[in-house]
């Protein structure tokens, strides 16, 4: 028999006119992590949805990937200026963070706390 345990709320994550859902769930083969995108859609009544369903068992492997791409990405829209001045090994400063943690609750303890938030923090409430 499967053992159900408690599971962190949905989470919400609005960027211009894409709505984010951030829901985990449970079912006989484990748990997982499905992050739906709804599009409103001008031509029906209705709004576009596509899903991915992560399982558990990959989380830290799927969050490492997108904290890879997070790090490429803020690099390269620094100038070499920026990079120097920031004194950051990663390349990032606070201007450069500015508009992409806007999921709420973050953790502010460290910037690998806060790219684990941005990708799994699913205890939290909603701001």
């Amino acid at each position: 028999m499967i053992e159900f345990r408690d599971l962190p709320e949905g989470r919400h994550l609005r960027v211009d006119n894409k709505n984010f859902y951030f829901d985990v769930g449970q079912n006989n083969r484990g748990v997982y992590l499905k992050v739906s995108e709804v599009v409103p859609s001008l031509q029906v009544k209705s709004n576009f949805r596509t899903a991915i369903t992560v399982p558990e068992k990959c989380w830290i492997r799927f969050r490492d990937i997108m904290a890879d791409y997070c790090d490429k990405m803020g690099r390269a829209q620094l100038s070499p200026q920026e990079i120097h001045q920031s004194g950051n090994a990663s390349g990032r400063s606070g201007s450069a963070q500015r508009g992409r943690d806007n999921m709420q609750p973050l953790d502010r303890t460290s910037r690998r706390s806060r790219r684990i938030s941005l990708i799994l923090n699913l205890g939290s409430k909603h701001a």
